[in-house]
């Protein structure tokens, strides 16, 4: 996964946190969006070559994902990680409110 989809993955889990859920909604298209356009090309050019008359061929094509950058992340790590998350902002309400 290259970077600024893991970063656009991780705004749109902040959003959610922060109960932003309007503008979790815009990142969450983004990405969908990015995805379906990213297969749709793949598509386009796997049948190119019919356009002409040619036979379709198998098109190889790099795929940026790594084995070994792949993060094994369990659900509890998530869950424990979205926790802390809630308790920093909840911190930083009480903060807020202390302040005003």
């Amino acid at each position: 996964m290259a970077d600024n989809d893991v970063n656009a993955v991780a705004d749109l889990i902040n959003q959610i946190t922060a109960d932003n859920f309007s503008q979790a909604n815009v990142s969450f298209a983004d990405i969908m969006n990015t995805k379906v356009g990213d297969a749709l090309d793949l598509e386009k050019i796997a049948l190119g070559p019919t356009v002409f008359g040619e036979p379709p061929n198998e098109v190889e094509v790099e795929d940026d994902y790594d084995e070994e950058e792949d993060i094994d992340i369990s659900d509890e790590e998530i869950e424990d990680y979205i926790d802390d998350l809630e308790l920093d902002h909840d911190l930083e309400l009480d903060q807020e409110e202390e302040q005003d």
